[in-house]
């Protein structure tokens, strides 16, 4: 198996700069893992990154290769955890994740009273977000571990420059 990691948070540090790495061993590459990010992305009408970036300079071209293979970007409605402080999923949104398959038992806390899911910590999104991954790739196979090499989003990256868990940092 192959190492890797997640950045979550503010990868780029232009905005609140705090960030931490979760590292996960899989049996897929990262080209693998990137694509299956953002066909997840399209088949679920959900994303955990801020925008819709297209092809920020050659930057997410598995993100343009999607749009125009398999339907508009704008067909992304949900867009998790992206904002200063942003740290719980609304229950509209849960009730989304639940179609496209999500368990509860990814999670640390119950909902609140409201329903909506608080996050608990980095880690807790990487679940969430290699469950997500897990949708659109066949026979994936992870393991959260305590270091790592490649990481899959952020930092420029080719086919994943985008964020995770930025509203989750906060003063």
């Amino acid at each position: 198996m192959k190492e890797f990691k997640f950045v979550i948070g503010d990868w780029s540090e232009d905005g609140h700069s705090r960030k931490d790495y979760v590292h996960f061993k899989s049996n897929k590459t990262g080209d693998e893992i990137r694509e299956a990010y953002w066909l997840s992305c399209f088949r679920s009408g959900i994303a955990f990154h801020h925008s819709d970036l297209g092809n920020y300079d050659g930057y997410n071209k598995f993100s343009k290769d999607y749009a125009n293979t398999n339907g508009n970007i704008n067909a992304i409605k949900h867009r998790l955890l992206c904002d200063y402080e942003d740290n719980i999923i609304s229950v509209h949104s849960m009730k989304h994740l639940h179609t496209f398959g999500l368990k509860d038992d990814i999670f640390e806390n119950l909902p609140n009273e409201n329903g909506d899911q608080p996050l608990a910590n980095s880690e807790e999104l990487s679940k969430l977000l290699l469950w997500f991954i897990s949708e659109s790739l066949e026979d994936f196979e992870y393991k959260l571990i305590d270091d790592q090499v490649e990481c899959i989003n952020g930092f420029w990256d080719k086919g994943l420059n985008v964020q995770f868990g930025y509203g989750l940092y906060y003063d």
